[in-house]
């Protein structure tokens, strides 16, 4: 090749490099120019993206939040997710979820708020101290001389937790939903009510499902969370003001506010009143002792139902025994299988006081009194307020003879018939006992006169 020729060869292989490096530059500068609008587009795909996501994470966390709420008994505990309980709500381990107590024993060692004016058996559930003016003969031994189940103003539990008295109020405030208005009159413990445990719940899980979210070339950042739970009379509503962020490779930002609302069809609210109103489960298992948890809950499922004009399927309750001392009572809606459910702790039996044919001797009030001859009839009523079966036993003064002779179908009673030896005072103490050693006891004074 001549001389000639290579230098052209050259000066060709040189124009093609700067050729390359030129192209080279151009695309670099091209991409470090401010992005145009197709860059813009991205951005804008990539928040409704996550306004998408945000909605179906909303959705998600109202609905767990409520299965919570009602497998743990209207408590979100303390180290769950948006937690606002800071302490220890005593609850039951129960198939895999913690049921938190909402009936307590009142003599109960740190559960027992009203413990300091409740005496112990066999005055139990007589007052040691007045908790109102007036009504002398609710103290002490008069009361325990005259106590009958069917009396009033007497309670067989309690309601609050023991560290802070807590009882979930279903709303912090006062609101009011077309036709049905929710109200909390707890004082400082509306803080706690399940509206607040709700809202927070949403606000952190519903947070947590932004930052989890992925778009490819994009960083999703949420900012503040603002989180409204609205209880209304055949849904729960939630509404959520929310910033996002999305921030490309390079930087670059769009931020924007959405505002986001779901609803659950859930009769929580009638479920709530059922539970924890004043004519609700909870309260007439505590006043009442003869109270049947499911004969009677079913009873007034149908009143509450009536008040609610409800056409849905009916809601249905049952009670377990899971362990000693330990109930579960489980509320259902039939209509769309939501379960609520509470632990009730065990709780201690109560006999009626037992006096037929009194008499005074002296100073002396006897509860029964005969004749020589005549038949001594014991016939103790005694109620557990959890429906367990109790056992009667009698000691004392003839307890052989009562205690052979004592039936089951006399709910423990039993007689004996006095002869010429029986003449005199005596005592028998007649015993009530629940399956898990709690009782109740008499001392019954008898007088068998002379004939």
């Amino acid at each position: 090749m001549s001389r000639r020729s290579q230098i052209t060869v050259f000066f060709i292989l040189g124009m093609v490099i700067l050729i390359i490096f030129g192209l080279i530059w151009w695309a670099v500068s091209q991409a470090d120019r401010a992005p145009g609008p197709k860059s813009t587009v991205d951005q804008q795909a990539a928040l409704k993206m996550v306004q998408n996501h945000v909605e179906a994470c909303l959705e998600t966390s109202l609905q767990e939040g409520l299965v919570l709420l009602g497998r743990q008994g209207g408590f979100i505990y303390q180290d769950q997710p948006g937690d606002v309980i800071s302490w220890s709500i005593p609850s039951a381990a129960y198939q895999g979820d913690g049921v938190a107590y909402q009936i307590y024993d009142l003599l109960k060692d740190g559960h027992k708020p009203r413990a300091d004016y409740i005496e112990e058996p066999p005055l139990y559930p007589c007052y040691s101290v007045l908790p109102w003016e007036g009504g002398e003969s609710f103290v002490g031994e008069q009361c325990h001389k005259n106590y009958h189940h069917n009396l009033p103003l007497y309670f067989y539990g309690s309601l609050e937790e023991p560290v802070n008295g807590v009882q979930p109020s279903l709303c912090t405030g006062t609101t009011k939903v077309l036709d049905y208005m929710c109200r909390c009159t707890d004082g400082d413990n509306c803080v706690y009510s399940i509206e607040e445990q709700l809202r927070s719940y949403i606000s952190y899980s519903t947070r947590e499902c932004v930052q989890r979210t992925v778009i490819e070339g994009y960083n999703v950042t949420s900012g503040k969370v603002t989180t409204e739970v609205i209880f209304a009379k055949s849904d729960v509503q939630a509404e959520l003001d929310f910033e996002v962020s999305v921030e490309d490779v390079r930087g670059q930002s769009v931020s924007k506010r959405y505002s986001f609302s779901t609803k659950q069809p859930l009769r929580f609210s009638f479920i709530y009143d059922l539970v924890f109103s004043s004519k609700g489960l909870l309260y007439r298992d505590i006043s009442n002792v003869s109270f049947d948890m499911v004969d009677d809950g079913k009873v007034l499922i149908e009143r509450f139902e009536k008040t609610y004009a409800y056409t849905y399927p009916s809601l249905t309750i049952e009670k377990k025994d899971i362990r000693k001392g330990t109930d579960i009572i489980t509320v259902k809606d039939e209509a769309d299988g939501y379960v609520f459910q509470f632990a009730r702790e065990n709780r201690y039996p109560v006999m009626d006081y037992l006096t037929y044919k009194p008499c005074r001797r002296g100073s002396v009030q006897y509860d029964i009194c005969v004749d020589e001859g005549d038949a001594i009839l014991l016939e103790p009523k005694a109620f557990d307020p959890d429906e367990d079966i109790l056992s009667y036993t009698y000691t004392g003064w003839k307890g052989t003879e009562f205690q052979a002779t004592a039936t089951p179908l006399m709910h423990g009673g039993t007689t004996y018939k006095t002869g010429q030896e029986d003449s005199g005072t005596h005592t028998v103490r007649i015993t009530v006992q629940d399956p898990e050693g709690l009782s109740d006891w008499q001392d019954v004074n008898i007088f068998v006169r002379d004939a």
